[in-house]
């Protein structure tokens, strides 16, 4: 069990300044500065905009995490700042389950707030955000799929405006709006919500649920893909709502232009500078990941790319099996002449998705997205595709002829 222990030692400020520190960097501007009348984070607007203010500031403990391990861990008001980059809040709550350390600090309450992650297993933040109208009243946390879902709410009490809103952070930590629809409010309760209502509850799972400042539970059913309100002291659901998660959800990790630059095995054997010298290329392999391989990624699952861009320097170190003028890789780069190496402009890459046919994915990919060239090899091999402005949408299969090479056949359709 985690044990959580809050240390206010500077009136819901994170900036403790080390007056001397600051003073031997900036002396001028500490002696004008009148510190009865105005609070030191105020010297942030007169410092130079490269430097912050907490870089003179004195560390300080804010929250203790007992683990089950017996194990104690400070997090001081610098850890805190990294992510919520504000002195001050006026609210600050914490609660946790067997795996994460949830903080909810808010700088004007009812108004504007944040949400930070903490992992256990890792010790560090694994999600943070900040925003106005997100004050977060709940998250929850789903192990098997590796998802959080969470409340918060706005008010504004001088013109009365409020609202209410949900979330989802996948397994890759991505945020979203979770799509909502209220099917029951006991202040509006018809006949049609009640029996909805009831047509839930016989198999309602409440193991996912957090109890909010007002005392209410927040219950999300997963399965169901419904959320409750209860209140247990007078046993009844105050509101409910139903959820999905098909737009939101990613059943594989988001690709990097990072990703296609380092996993050639070529690149990894000789460690050569493999980065794009064109930006045209840059702009390329960002529309193929965004275009092409995270649709497949969110759609599909894990991909794992065996070929993905190749520069000048290192295609002189591949001796087989590729076509720099004709397949792509090189995106937008130049040879030795100043001349595209490929004249068909975009990028391309190779890759297959853990657990799904290559016939399969190639399927998908030329049903769901704009590609270029899609050539097919087999359906346990991998596909190599490319994203373009021309759109062309030419598939090639790729067959053995008599003499065991592979002759191309432009297709319809797989």
């Amino acid at each position: 069990m985690v044990k959580i222990e809050i240390i206010d030692r500077n009136e819901n400020r994170l900036l403790d300044l080390n007056h001397e520190l600051f003073k031997s960097k900036y002396p001028d501007l500490f002696s004008k500065f009148n510190f009865n009348e105005s609070n030191d984070y105020e010297l942030q607007h007169s410092m130079p905009e490269e430097d912050d203010i907490f870089n003179y500031s004195n560390k300080q403990d804010v929250v203790s995490i007992k683990l089950s391990s017996s194990e104690t861990v400070m997090i001081n008001n610098l850890d805190i700042y990294e992510w919520y980059q504000s002195d001050f809040y006026e609210s600050l709550r914490i609660w946790s389950d067997a795996n994460f350390v949830y903080f909810s600090l808010s700088p004007c309450v009812n108004q504007a707030g944040s949400i930070g992650i903490w992992s256990i297993d890792q010790r560090d933040w694994i999600f943070t955000r900040c925003d106005e109208c997100f004050c977060v009243e709940a998250v929850v946390y789903d192990k098997q799929l590796d998802l959080f879902v969470g409340f918060y709410y706005w008010h504004y009490p001088m013109v009365d405006n409020s609202g209410e809103g949900f979330f989802l952070i996948d397994k890759n930590r991505k945020y979203s709006e979770l799509k909502t629809e209220k099917i029951y409010s006991i202040e509006e309760k018809t006949n049609e919500s009640v029996e909805m209502l009831d047509s839930y509850l016989p198999a309602i799972n409440i193991d996912l649920r957090r109890e909010t400042v007002l005392h209410d539970f927040f219950v999300v059913d997963i399965k169901q893909k419904i959320i409750l309100f209860y209140d247990p002291p007078n046993k009844k659901i105050n509101s409910a709502y139903k959820f999905s998660m098909l737009d939101t959800v990613w059943k594989g990790k988001e690709i990097t232009i990072n990703n296609l630059i380092e996993c050639g095995e070529t690149q990894l054997k000789l460690g050569l500078d493999n980065n794009p010298k064109q930006m045209e290329s840059f702009n390329s392999l960002f529309d193929l990941i965004e275009h092409i391989l995270n649709p497949v990624a969110k759609h599909l699952g894990d991909i794992q790319l065996t070929y993905g861009f190749c520069s000048l320097e290192l295609s002189k170190h591949i001796h087989s099996k590729i076509y720099p003028k004709l397949d792509q890789h090189s995106a937008c780069e130049l040879n030795s002449k100043g001349d595209l190496i490929c004249e068909r402009k975009g990028a391309s890459c190779d890759f297959y998705v853990k657990g799904v046919s290559s016939l399969t994915l190639a399927k998908w990919i030329t049903t769901n997205t704009k590609f270029d060239r899609l050539y097919f090899y087999g359906d346990k091999l991998p596909i190599h595709v490319s994203y373009s402005p021309d759109h062309s949408r030419q598939i090639v299969t790729m067959n053995k002829g008599k003499s065991g090479k592979l002759i191309p056949k432009v297709i319809k359709a797989l």
